[in-house]
């Protein structure tokens, strides 16, 4: 499985920074492309209606190591396809680093893929506005 990882500095406090991205309704705010909207839906997941299709994301939060992981599958089911994205926050004096990894899921189209890689700069772009902004 093919993984790509990005990085933005966020000129604000550590833990501020996990606080913004754990926030589930956060992520219209910086992965728009993604998420436009968000809503709650069922076990503890978010609705989602990503350009692919509506996903659901269950988010993984630890707020002691300051990850956030992003569990994602289709809301129509398809055998054996769900998608991952693992977050960190690290401490960088009084500064953070938001660390991203995505994950290339089994059978994803690679332009689907492309897409993704070509929107990540964007999507830390906005989240460093938003966060510094507060």
């Amino acid at each position: 499985m093919r993984s790509h990882t990005q990085t933005v500095t966020i000129h604000a406090d550590p833990d501020s920074v996990y606080a913004f991205v754990a926030n589930p309704r956060n992520l219209p705010r910086w992965a728009s492309t993604f998420a436009p909207e968000i809503r709650p839906a069922q076990n503890d997941e978010w609705a989602v209606p990503s350009p692919a299709g509506e996903v659901c994301v269950r988010y993984e939060a630890d707020a002691d190591r300051r990850t956030v992981d992003f569990h994602m599958r289709p809301v129509q089911p398809t055998p054996g396809v769900e998608g991952l994205a693992a977050s960190r926050v690290i401490p960088n004096g009084p500064n953070a680093e938001y660390v991203f990894t995505m994950f290339q899921f089994d059978d994803m189209p690679e332009e689907m893929w492309q897409g993704q890689l070509e929107e990540l700069p964007c999507e830390l772009e906005r989240l460093k506005r938003a966060v510094e902004a507060v």
